[in-house]
């Protein structure tokens, strides 16, 4: 992890003016960035702060102008652009997971499922809770929809709706009098089974791609990780564990935060 670092500054010193170089530094020492990544341990938690340093650092490198845009294999965050060698200070980046979601808006017109990748994506969603939500649970004025049922009790939530795929939800809301906010060509609740053999697999091959619906779920996390959101409003956003079941009902303000963050991506 450490010699990776070593290859950032490198990499920034080749990369940006003087002037920039002294701003950079001058963060480095004030967040005490190599300390925490020397102190590094191989635990859950401590990768996970690593992962929010390298977000934090990957900011800061756009913020100084060190470079205009980042490239990753297969995928470009919005903003950011970064030489290759970027990739390995970022461990929650794995390139094999993370969907190339400029192609995908660039499709979207051509099969109207390709919106519900990108709402997978926009909103961290796992598959099955998406497919199970019904229009009851959606709030379109207030740009936010409750997921009832999931996988864990974590994942019973509040979640924002991304002014990005916003007019998707508004789309399938309006689209037809099925109870459930997906439907298939017949206006039918999705079955997992036939999403995933029907649309996800022959939309995401025609793509050249090789992915699996929870991949979007941990593009939406990547992201919004390098957008600096912070750990505990992502875990709001997505359902992970750490967020506890007593926080499923928010107020005003608080679901205004979450939509502000899904803004960010």
């Amino acid at each position: 992890m450490f010699s990776s670092f070593i290859i950032t500054i490198v990499s920034v010193v080749a990369l940006c003016s003087a002037s920039s170089c002294v701003s950079f530094f001058s963060f480095l020492c004030f967040e005490q960035i190599p300390k925490k990544i020397a102190n590094a341990t191989d635990t859950p938690e401590s990768n996970r702060e690593i992962s929010i340093v390298n977000g934090v650092l990957l900011s800061e490198l756009c913020r100084l102008d060190v470079v205009g845009v980042a490239v990753f294999p297969h995928v470009v965050f919005e903003n950011i652009h970064l030489p290759v060698c970027f990739l390995y200070l970022l461990p929650e980046f794995r390139s094999d997971r993370l969907l190339d979601f400029r192609l995908l808006w660039d499709v979207k017109d051509s099969n109207i499922y390709y919106t519900v990748i990108l709402m997978l994506i926009y909103t961290g969603c796992r598959i099955g809770e998406l497919l199970d939500l019904k229009k009851e649970n959606v709030n379109l004025e207030e740009r936010y929809f409750k997921i009832v049922a999931s996988k864990t009790a974590a994942g019973i939530r509040t979640a924002p709706i991304s002014e990005k795929v916003y007019p998707f939800f508004e789309y399938w809301y309006n689209l037809n009098d099925c109870e459930y906010l997906l439907s298939t060509p017949e206006g039918e609740h999705f079955k997992y089974r036939n999403y995933y053999d029907s649309y996800w697999s022959p939309l995401i091959e025609t793509l050249g791609m090789k992915h699996r619906p929870h991949d979007t779920r941990h593009t939406c996390i990547s992201m919004l990780t390098v957008a600096g959101v912070s750990d505990k409003v992502i875990k709001k956003i997505v359902g992970h564990k750490g967020q506890g079941v007593t926080e499923v009902v928010y107020t005003h303000f608080e679901i205004e935060e979450l939509i502000d963050a899904i803004n960010k991506i």
